[in-house]
C-alpha cells in the first residue's frame, strides 16, 4: 500500500537533498520511468534503456531538479506505508526512493 505525501516542509528539503545525493545513473532510471509511464511505454525495455542512457549524458543538477518536480509533484508524490521513504519513481522500486532524513556525513 502507498500513502500520500503528507509531511513537514523539513522532511520535504531533506527529501530533496536525499534525491541530489543520488547518483547521476540513478536519477536517469527514475526520470525514464516516469517518462515511459506518462508515455506508456512501461513494458517496452528498450524504450526505458534508450532514455535512461540518453537522460544519463545530462548534468546531475539537472536530473535531480526533474526527479524531484516529478516526485514531490502532489498529483504523483507518494510514499511507503507510513510515510518514510519517497518514491523517485512512479513505482517505488527498491534504488528508487529516498528517506525523509537529513543527509549523513557517509552518504
Amino acid at each position: 500500500m502507498a500513502w500520500q505525501l503528507s509531511h513537514t516542509s523539513e522532511a520535504i528539503a531533506h527529501a530533496s537533498d536525499q534525491i541530489n545525493a543520488l547518483p547521476t545513473r540513478v536519477l536517469a532510471e527514475c526520470l525514464a520511468e516516469w517518462q515511459t509511464v506518462d508515455t506508456d511505454d512501461e513494458n517496452d525495455p528498450d524504450r526505458l534503456e534508450s532514455l535512461t542512457s540518453h537522460y544519463a549524458t545530462l548534468p546531475h543538477d539537472t536530473l535531480a531538479d526533474a526527479v524531484e518536480s516529478r516526485a514531490l509533484d502532489p498529483d504523483h508524490a507518494t510514499t511507503d506505508t507510513g510515510g518514510f521513504v519517497l518514491w523517485a519513481c512512479p513505482h517505488g522500486c527498491g534504488p528508487h526512493t529516498v528517506t525523509f532524513d537529513p543527509l549523513t556525513d557517509d552518504e
